[in-house]
């Protein structure tokens, strides 16, 4: 399921992608992108990756207006119910059980005091959200497939 909602996503990137021919400032971004990086980049560099990047930028844009359209909304709580589900997680991958829950809350607090885990925990609900809406009020067909089979339309 998670394999093929990955799958239903991309599918959707580049239907609306493909919809909305977005343009950016290229040249801009490429310079910026240059300038503003952590590490050196040669403009070689930026111009090997800058079709990821500007792809990337594109759905975000896309989405940040799916947001707005749909009228999605991310309350604290769920934040909150996101980091300790995380949290829990990664206990369990490393064979621990989960801290009581008093402990949890405190730790997932900490953990949303970052704000690049906190961007992470948002982001990844917006986009459960997206993809929620679009499964709800888009023309879905679904079918059954082996796994080679499956693998096989993933490469495409």
């Amino acid at each position: 399921v998670q394999e093929s909602d990955r799958m239903f996503m991309r599918d959707a990137s580049d239907y609306f992608l493909g919809k909305y021919k977005l343009e950016l400032p290229d040249e801009f971004l490429k310079r910026w992108i240059q300038k503003s990086s952590e590490n050196p980049v040669t403009p070689e560099q930026v111009e090997e990756d800058y079709k990821n990047y500007s792809q990337s930028l594109k759905w975000q844009l896309i989405t940040n207006e799916m947001i707005k359209k749909f009228d999605l909304k991310l309350e604290e709580g769920e934040l909150l119910e996101e980091a300790k589900a995380l949290l829990i997680k990664n206990y369990k991958s490393y064979g621990y059980p989960a801290p009581a829950d008093e402990e949890l809350i405190e730790t997932a607090q900490r953990v949303l005091q970052n704000n690049d885990e906190r961007k992470k925990l948002v982001d990844g609900i917006f986009d459960r959200k997206i993809m929620t809406h679009l499964k709800e009020n888009m023309k879905l067909s679904e079918k059954e497939v082996s796994f080679d089979k499956f693998v096989e339309l993933a490469k495409k």
